[in-house]
């Protein structure tokens, strides 16, 4: 009986080794570079430059947010909303996945635990009526002809 050598492989795969690694770090660079990371930036702590690289902050929606923090924190999603004008359910929404915390919270963790309401989903997002149930509409049917 022969003896093996730990750690030798053999030549079938070394040669699949040397096929797919090259491919297979080319993918993973890929989904990195792809992948959107974005990094967290806490409402009550931001400065106004910061809270500008967000989409949907502008300058003076930034200054807003910094006046409105300056008379006291925000306490959640919905305080942030009431108090800072043009930040509804849908920018909260967007700014919640590009990074923005309230109190370390996303907007998804406040609307799952009902302190907010979700923002509302267009006509395509919307489940289509169901076999058997009317579509609702504003609209009467068109008569038959």
């Amino acid at each position: 009986m022969q003896k093996e050598e730990i750690g030798t492989t053999d030549s079938a795969d070394r040669a699949w080794w040397t096929a797919w690694c090259p491919r297979l770090a080319g993918l993973l660079l890929t989904v990195a570079v792809a992948w959107p990371a974005h990094a967290q930036i806490e409402v009550n702590r931001a400065t106004a430059e910061a809270l500008m690289q967000l989409p949907g902050i502008g300058p003076v929606r930034a200054e807003r947010i910094v006046q409105a923090r300056a008379q006291r924190p925000f306490t959640d999603w919905a305080d942030l909303q009431a108090r800072v004008a043009g930040i509804g359910p849908k920018t909260a929404e967007t700014l919640s996945l590009h990074g923005l915390r309230v109190q370390g919270r996303s907007y998804g963790q406040d609307v799952a635990q009902g302190k907010v309401m979700p923002a509302p989903r267009s006509a395509a997002q919307r489940e289509p009526p169901r076999a058997g149930e009317a579509a609702l509409s504003s609209r009467p049917a068109a008569p038959a002809r």
